[in-house]
Formats: structure tokens, sequence, C-alpha cells
């Protein structure tokens, strides 16, 4: 039980500092989650391969979930962003294997 304070705490707080988090009810169960037909344990996390958010379930059928995107800035004209599924990155146009020296970037790195 002092687990699942801890996470709904966490979460809480992590949608207090970040707006780009949520929280919905998916279902009217006491306990867990239900997430695409697939029951979820309080605490249990994923990734949604959709959305690419993260998702923990909170308990009593709450579920949270916080945008992971990378939006990059400030791009050189010599670099571009190539996407991976929910993975991206900034590399040289000449030379995709190498990534662009100095690029500003909000949101989570991967």
């Amino acid at each position: 039980m002092r687990g699942v304070f801890v996470v709904i705490f966490c979460c809480g707080f992590l949608q207090l500092v970040s707006s780009q988090c949520r929280t919905v009810r998916k279902t009217n169960e006491n306990w867990g989650c239900y997430n695409d037909g697939k029951e979820l344990e309080p605490g249990e996390y994923f990734e949604d391969p959709v959305t690419c958010d993260e998702c923990t379930c909170l308990g009593g059928g709450f579920l949270s979930c916080c945008a992971n995107a990378v939006t990059f800035s400030d791009l050189s004209p010599d670099c571009e962003v190539v996407k991976d599924g929910c993975k991206a990155v900034a590399v040289l146009k000449s030379d995709r294997s190498k990534l662009c020296p100095e690029v500003t970037f909000t949101g989570k790195k991967k």
C-alpha cells in the first residue's frame, strides 16, 4: 500500500511540474488499470508505441501518461532530424551516421 502511495504522489508531482502529463480514468476498477485490453498492476509502467507517451498505472482505474517527445530548435541548416519509432536524433545531412555537434532540444532525450 505504501508503494502505491509513493507512485500516486510522484505521478501527481510530475503533473504539477510538466504540463505535458495527463491522468485518465480507464475503467471503474478499484485496484489496477486496463489499457488496450491488458490488465496493469498499480505502479506498472509502459511506453505507448503509437503516441510515445510514458504511462503508469496509478491504481483505481487511473492511468497517468506523460508526453515523451523531443523537439529540436535552432537546428543548423547542415542538420536534419531522423526519427526511428519514438526516438529522434539530429544528424548531419552530409553524413547521417554523425550527430550534429550543437543541438538545442526540449523533452526527454533517449
